[in-house]
């Protein structure tokens, strides 16, 4: 991400102040703490994200391939299980929906749905602030 750091906090932080509940700004700002290498920080807005927005399916995209790339394999393991913890599915997210509407995914599981939309959420840069 060429945005300044300074700039790209500042950024967060106005997002944050106008949409504190939205799920997309929150993970942004987990992914501007995976960025910073503060992967404490990222996991518990990823996770307040998933919480903020439980039928968006790629904000646990995002934290799955946060945590496939930098987490241990009990922490990958949590997502998928708070993930299939959920009562209804997701519903909403680019990504997920792509996934979700392929002839091929029509009698795929959920955790299947979730490794694709992981993949294709971890071939893209990370969401930008600014």
């Amino acid at each position: 991400n060429n945005t300044p750091r300074v700039q790209r906090k500042s950024k967060a932080a106005d997002a944050l102040g106008k949409c504190p509940d939205d799920g997309n700004i929150i993970a942004a700002v987990a992914c501007f703490f995976a960025l910073e290498r503060k992967d404490e920080k990222a996991r518990t807005w990823f996770k307040r994200a998933a919480t903020s927005s439980p039928r968006n399916g790629d904000i646990w995209a995002q934290w799955l391939s946060f945590e496939e790339r930098r987490g241990q394999q009990e922490q990958i393991n949590d997502v998928q299980t708070a993930f299939m913890e959920q009562r209804t599915p997701p519903i909403q997210g680019e990504h997920w929906v792509r996934n979700a509407i392929k002839p091929e995914n029509a009698r795929c599981q959920l955790s299947t749905l979730l490794q694709q939309t992981a993949q294709a959420c971890a071939s893209q840069k990370l969401p930008r602030l600014g």
